[in-house]
């Protein structure tokens, strides 16, 4: 009896602990490029719309609950003059959405997390 109640809570607390992340999906947004012109970043994390300049390199992470799916991701970033810049929407460590372009101009990207 005592290991059928050890068992238990050893089942109880590796559910718990893996239900962390099997409720949520981690989404991130890389920006890179190979110099140091500025790149105008705008995203949306969680609802929320935000703006940001990078130089060469910048990336977010954030979390979208289950309850909160289906929502749709979006980066729009734009590189005025430079080398080539590039654009990746990841979902779980995951490559979902990318884009490589020349300057002048202007990528964006969608994805819908279900």
């Amino acid at each position: 009896m005592k290991r059928l109640a050890v068992l238990l809570a050893i089942v109880l607390l590796v559910f718990s602990l893996a239900q962390c992340s099997l409720l949520t999906a981690k989404i991130r947004f890389v920006v890179t490029s190979a110099d140091t012109e500025p790149m105008q970043i705008l995203y949306q994390s969680g609802g929320d719309l935000d703006a940001v300049t990078a130089n060469n390199y910048w990336n977010y992470e954030f979390d979208i609950l289950n309850s909160d799916k289906p929502q749709l991701t979006f980066i729009r970033v734009f590189k005025s003059s430079g080398a080539n810049f590039t654009v990746v929407i990841e979902e779980d460590g995951v490559q979902v959405k990318s884009a490589t372009l020349a300057p002048s101009a202007t990528i964006e990207l969608y994805h819908v997390v279900e």
